[in-house]
């Protein structure tokens, strides 16, 4: 026997479940989209201090020259796939070359966070992120 308060029950549990769904399933989609925009983060600042750190420890070697340093900091960008908007090398404005051994001297890489997301047209974020390193160079 098909009792119709039941089908009625049916029938309501059906429409609480496409309610819950309507509100949830945009909720879900941002928690996911802002997890992956922030592991991209993460990932985007952990490459950009690595490449400084190799272009610290290469500047910091005896007989260091600038354009190797930074054509070596430039393939590791590539190889990346990351578009850096400044990489320096030297202190200040002294460029690295004109820098007597035993002095200071800085490693710097910036990169535009919405050139290097891969969500940046759903979750905008913008400005730049930037890694500095200071050495003495021999």
């Amino acid at each position: 026997m098909n009792h119709p308060m039941r089908k009625l029950i049916r029938n309501s549990r059906r429409g609480i479940a496409v309610v819950e769904l309507a509100v949830l399933l945009p909720v879900m989609t941002f928690l996911v989209l802002g997890s992956i925009q922030t592991a991209n983060l993460i990932y985007l600042k952990q490459s950009v201090t690595a490449i400084a750190h190799i272009g610290a420890l290469d500047a910091s070697q005896p007989n260091a020259d600038e354009s190797e340093i930074l054509s070596r900091m430039q393939d590791m960008l590539d190889a990346r796939s990351l578009q850096a908007t400044a990489v320096t090398v030297g202190y200040g404005t002294t460029a690295f070359d004109d820098i007597n051994p035993g002095e200071r001297f800085e490693v710097s890489i910036s990169v535009g966070i919405q050139e290097n997301t891969v969500l940046s047209q759903v979750i905008p974020v913008s400005g730049d992120l930037q890694a500095t390193l200071t050495g003495i160079k021999q």
